[in-house]
């Protein structure tokens, strides 16, 4: 037997913490290579991490370090800032040394999901998935972002990994460690918590199956996310006076995903500038007539949501099934940042990597092929499942279902193996049952939805380069980006408002009163026309003109607080004209 030993050794060569051989190596190896050039090439242009959750981190990390964090209860997860803020103290506050941070950890998740893989089906799953991770397009594209998404993915790994850790230590205290994993990632993303319940049961049911007490290790998983979570509500209640557990976003995000006008994806409600107003605050409070706590923020834009949904429940229905494919298709959809848009600038991108097309198919293959051993699957389908239904509750965005992608990688490695197995077997006709299935899945998962619109998409990340152009000065060049975007999708009427507010900025005032009329041909509701209209009238002093702008844009943006703002000055200085009384407030 020592000498059986010998011989697999000089085959297949160890590595202290790689598993057991090179092959996991060669693959982080390769992964880091990867992630590296991306890097090199990408630098130069992430004009995407001055925009939306990017800018809003950025700043928060520096008020941290400044010590300055802010007095209010969270309103966006504390995790990722102040992650920024401990490599801001240490390097100044510029995003390169967090960005080859997360290329480090983009690296690493491979060796993780080797482990993992290995630990539920077997060490070819585990290598498999983990070059699947290596060459994952999406996990490579969210490294040069400033955002959660790389590290919760990363420290989502540790936590499915340690759970089979504590499974095959039977050791009950040792279930803290998940509790306390799910608990950090939960302080990044709080939908993760909607995993716990399944968590907490499936320890119970598999430590009790084996003859051990599984309801202390079932309460150790849950000691470990209080021990997290429980000074984030101190400091709510503490600072903001306001019984909030992590964050105050729930009711805003929800009523973002779910209203009369919402596609399914991130879109934010007509006139509602979550620049001024990242919260939602201003306006809940013009409504309601008074300040309002965070929670009472929260429940305002709540209960707007479920008036959308008692008042048109098919509507909700609909836009509930279209998110579900949205999130089960292969098109990557963006927020500021987007894929497709960005492999000009890093050519690495547009390499044969591995995309959600492929992964998509053989992640749902693979689980499907993985329900007839749910003791060893329970755990991988359940947090799928759990973060899928939070995602569509909510919207859809490439960056939210990016979180699950790793446990897909195992999934498809899975089905690729057991696909193989029935062919070398002569099993012709499980395997031509299991083939149809997959052909099946990649139609479903490569159809083009209707409800999304790739053109359109590319046009809106062009327009969000044109205007980081802007803001540094540099308009020919914005002009030409606004123009290209353009092009590109025609029928997108917000650009033309912005390339009008360009105009303005360039002394085109007759050019920009055309391209306002443009927008209105091409999108009869879009946001903005109006109110930059008002404002150019009330320059005027065309303070009738002015106020019927700005009452025709509250009236397609009701929550447009800055068209609420000009149209009352409006209403001053005409009464002032007319000697009259000015307005109630």
């Amino acid at each position: 037997m020592v000498v059986r030993g010998q011989r697999r050794s000089r085959k297949n060569p160890t590595i202290a913490g790689f598993g057991g051989n090179w092959w996991v190596l060669v693959i982080a190896i390769l992964a880091l290579a990867l992630r590296v050039v991306y890097l090199l090439q990408a630098r130069e242009h992430l004009y995407f991490n001055g925009f939306s959750d990017s800018l809003y981190y950025h700043e928060w990390a520096q008020r941290i370090i400044q010590g300055k964090p802010g007095l209010q209860v969270f309103y966006m997860g504390p995790l990722y800032p102040y992650l920024l803020a401990f490599f801001y103290r240490i390097f100044g506050p510029r995003p390169e040394a967090v960005l080859w941070f997360q290329v480090l950890l983009g690296s690493a998740s491979c060796i993780l999901i080797y482990h993992l893989g290995r630990m539920v089906f077997g060490r070819k799953v585990g290598l498999l998935a983990a070059l699947m991770g290596a060459l994952y397009a999406v996990e490579i594209f969210y490294e040069s972002a400033l955002l959660m998404a790389v590290t919760l993915y990363t420290l989502n790994l540790l936590l499915l990994t340690s759970i089979f850790w504590a499974l095959q230590r039977k050791r009950w205290f040792l279930w803290i460690i998940p509790g306390l994993l799910l608990g950090f990632s939960a302080l990044g993303r709080a939908n993760v918590l909607s995993f716990l319940p399944f968590l907490m049961l499936g320890v119970y049911l598999l430590v009790r199956a084996r003859g051990e007490r599984g309801g202390r290790s079932s309460l150790a998983v849950f000691l470990g996310v209080f021990l997290v979570l429980a000074p984030v509500a101190v400091h709510n209640v503490a600072v903001g006076h306001d019984l909030v557990l992590i964050t105050s976003n729930f009711g805003l995000n929800f009523f973002v995903g779910n209203n009369p006008d919402a596609p399914g994806y991130y879109e934010p409600p007509k006139g509602l500038d979550l620049s001024r107003d990242l919260y939602g605050a201003k306006i809940a409070g013009v409504y309601m007539g008074r300040r309002l706590k965070p929670s009472e923020v929260s429940r305002f834009w709540f209960q707007k949501a479920l008036a959308f949904v008692r008042a048109q429940p098919g509507a909700f229905l609909r836009l509930m099934v279209n998110k579900f494919l949205f999130f089960w298709n292969g098109y990557e959809i963006p927020q500021a940042e987007h894929l497709n848009f960005f492999k000009k600038f890093a050519p690495v991108l547009s390499w044969p990597l591995l995309g959600f097309s492929v992964l998509g198919p053989l992640g749902l293959l693979g689980m499907a092929l993985g329900l007839g051993s749910w003791r060893k699957t329970y755990f991988l389908l359940t947090f799928v499942l759990s973060l899928m239904g939070t995602t569509i509750l909510f919207f859809v965005l490439s960056r939210l279902r990016l979180q699950v992608c790793s446990v897909l990688m195992v999934f498809a490695a899975y089905a690729l193996v057991w696909l193989w197995g029935r062919l070398r077997a002569g099993q012709i006709r499980q395997l031509a049952v299991a083939v149809l299935a997959l052909v099946s899945l990649t139609l479903l998962v490569n159809w083009p939805h209707p409800g999304l619109n790739p053109a359109r998409d590319l046009a809106q990340s062009q327009s969000f380069l044109a205007l980081h152009l802007q803001q540094k000065g540099d308009l020919e060049g914005a002009s030409r980006e606004y123009e290209g975007a353009v092009s590109t999708y025609p029928r997108l009427g917000n650009i033309y408002v912005d390339l009008a507010t360009l105009r303005l900025e360039q002394g085109q005032a007759h050019e920009a009163l055309n391209l306002y009329k443009k927008a209105l041909q091409v999108d009869p509701q879009v946001s903005g026309v109006h109110l930059n209209l008002g404002r150019f009238y009330a320059q005027q002093g065309l303070w009738n003109q002015a106020i019927a702008e700005f009452r025709a844009e509250i009236k397609a943006s009701p929550y447009d607080l800055k068209a609420l703002e000009d149209l009352y000055r409006a209403l001053q200085e005409r009464e002032k004209l007319r000697g009259g009384q000015p307005p109630e407030k």
